[in-house]
This record gives C-alpha cells, sequence and structure tokens, in this order.
C-alpha cells in the first residue's frame, strides 16, 4: 500500500487483480495520506469479497451490479430505501460484525417506525437482498440468513375504487377540461398514470378503436423521463369505447400540436387535486390508481371474464390481478356457492 503527496493533497496508486488479470489504480484528492491509504484498503477488499470490508462498500458493489439490470425508477426507490433505513445502521459496521443479533437489533428499530407492515417488510427484503448477493456472488458465507418479512401483516387494505355513478359526480364537479378527460380515460381503459401521460395520438387507432400502450413516463428529481412499461406484458393493445374515443377527439381538435403527448401533467399535482375534488363530492380516499382498480371492478360486475381482465390490465399473469382485487375473489367464492348450490 503505497500513498504519495500530489500538491496539496494525497493520492494512491496501486496494482490489483481481478478475473486473473492484473490492473493498476490511481485515485487522488484526499486531504491526509491516512485517508488515501484508507481508501485503497477498502478498495482491495471489495474487489476480492474480504469479509473485514465494510457494510457500505458490500451496497456499492451490489448496486454497481444491479444498475444494468433494474429499470432506473426501481433503482431509484432501492436506493433511497437503502440510503435511509439501512446505511445509517450498518454503513460503518465491517460484514465480519454483522450478525443475526445485530440484524435482529435493527429489525427492533424497524418494527417501531410508523410504516406500514408491507413497508417494513419490504425494507427488510432489502437487506436480505443485499446480503444475499454477497453470499452468492462474493462468497461471503458467513453473513446471516434473513426471513423475508418482519411485521405480521395483520389486514389487507382494499383497493379504493369509485362507481360510474361517483365518476359522474366528480366530472361534474371539475372545471378543468383535461382533468375531466384524465379521469374519463383512466376509468374507462384501466391505465396506469405513467402509461396514460406518455400516450400520444400515434398510439391511438379511432377506426379501428384500439389504443396502444408501450412506454411509461416516471418522475425521477422533479424531471420526467419515458421508458418501458412495467413488465413485458404491459405491452399491450386494448380496445377502447366510445366515450374514451369522443374524449380523445374532443382534447384532439382543441391540440395544435398532435405530435407531443395527449395528457402533459404532473401526476403529483393531479394525485393532490383529485383527491381535494374527491373529498369535496363526499368520496374519500381517491388515489391515482383508484380509477385502474374501478375499471377492473367494473369489468368483473358486467361479468368479463377475469383472464380477459388480467390481460386488459397487462398484469404478468392472474394471480397478481386476484391477489390486487381481494373483493372480486371474495365474490368469485360467491358464485360458486351459488353455482354448487343450484339444483
Amino acid at each position: 500500500m503505497a500513498a504519495y503527496k500530489d500538491g496539496k493533497k494525497w493520492r494512491c496508486t496501486f496494482y490489483y487483480t481481478i478475473n486473473g488479470e492484473k490492473k493498476k489504480k490511481n485515485k487522488r484528492g484526499f486531504s491526509t495520506k491516512k485517508e488515501a491509504l484508507e481508501w485503497e484498503r477498502e478498495f482491495l477488499l471489495k474487489s476480492t469479497g474480504d469479509e473485514e470490508m465494510l457494510f457500505s462498500s458490500l451496497v456499492e458493489v451490489y448496486f454497481e451490479d444491479v444498475k444494468l439490470r433494474y429499470k432506473l425508477t426501481t433503482l431509484s426507490i432501492r436506493e433511497a430505501t437503502v440510503n435511509k433505513w439501512i446505511l445509517p445502521f450498518f454503513k460503518d459496521m465491517k460484514l465480519s460484525e454483522i450478525n443475526l443479533p445485530v440484524v435482529r437489533k435493527w429489525q427492533s428499530f424497524m418494527l417501531k417506525q410508523d410504516l406500514k407492515s408491507t413497508t417494513k417488510n419490504a425494507i427488510n427484503l432489502n437487506l436480505k437482498t443485499i446480503l444475499d448477493f454477497g453470499k452468492k456472488y462474493l462468497n461471503l458465507i458467513n453473513l446471516p440468513i434473513l426471513d423475508s418479512n418482519i411485521a405480521k401483516i395483520t389486514e389487507k387494505r382494499e383497493k379504493a375504487i369509485i362507481t360510474e355513478d361517483q365518476l359522474e359526480i366528480l366530472l361534474e364537479a371539475e372545471t378543468n377540461i383535461l382533468y375531466k378527460h384524465i379521469m374519463i380515460t383512466l376509468f374507462w381503459t384501466g391505465l396506469r398514470i405513467g402509461e396514460l401521460i406518455s400516450l400520444k395520438f400515434d398510439d391511438i387507432d379511432f377506426e379501428k378503436r384500439k389504443l396502444r400502450i408501450n412506454k411509461s413516463t416516471f418522475r425521477l428529481k422533479r424531471k420526467n423521463f419515458v421508458g418501458s412499461t412495467k413488465t413485458l406484458t404491459s405491452n399491450r393493445i386494448i380496445d377502447i369505447n366510445d366515450i374514451v374515443i369522443e374524449s380523445l377527439l374532443d382534447i384532439k381538435d382543441k391540440t395544435y400540436d398532435l405530435t407531443g403527448n395527449i395528457f402533459p401533467v404532473n401526476p403529483r399535482s393531479f394525485f393532490y387535486h383529485i383527491r381535494t375534488l374527491g373529498k369535496r363530492c363526499g368520496i374519500e380516499n381517491i388515489g391515482l390508481h383508484t380509477f385502474r382498480h374501478s375499471h377492473a371492478s367494473y369489468l368483473f360486475s358486467k361479468g368479463v371474464n377475469i383472464l380477459l381482465i388480467s390481460k386488459r390490465l397487462g398484469h404478468t399473469n392472474i394471480a397478481t390481478t386476484l391477489n390486487s382485487y381481494t373483493h372480486i375473489m371474495q365474490e368469485m367464492e360467491w358464485q360458486l356457492l351459488d353455482v354448487l348450490n343450484k339444483k
């Protein structure tokens, strides 16, 4: 290990081996010789997967590996979660110091936080994933094995939905024409909000009454980015009814630039707007997904096959649909009993 004076700063220069190939590493800009040597030592520990390296280094290696495998939105959410809830507790610990009692202490801290049980379990799963990555890919076999969940989910909250009549109440009370068209389109198509605000008129076949969904807009650090849909099955073409056709044609007639997005809105602003609108109309807990959930419930109430509903929503499989809409599952069970009880 060697550190050298580099003007008013310090630098370290050393060799290391990765995949059997010897490489040279240079790093400048350290305030002291000690900082330069500590950085060199930690780099070498990371490159060899040594259990004496810091947990924060394992996190760096993990995110460096997964950044090409995850969508930018997923990666951003995971990084934010780890930085807020996991790193403050573990970052200065050596991996050799992390055992089940230490993890248990962190889990006890998490259980005291004012968060949903599902959120606590999701944060715990992030830690489990990082530790599992170290065991599997860096051969850090002494890292503890965690259970996926730490908080017991005693009650699954049903999705908020609105009826066709409640939609009309909202539309009557709404004064913003664009927001009216958004609510109409969301309710009658079941699109995710990111899919909706990515739509262009090129995605609409007015003659065949078809709508193509092949992209999604997400917001990151106050900027909008257009990327792929949530999953491969989210790429789909769906049928649209006369209500949606008329709504889209009305927008088209009033739009000068037909190459831009049909619905150029900020999802957060729209959310707060409809939440306030809902309260004013006596309809509580309206969210960005309320119209999507309502669409699924409407279709099921009209006797549409659950498999077709799942495909229309772009779910990966039917289990996702059933897990998302427990009331649909209950109604299916009631229908089953009706069939069995008929003579």
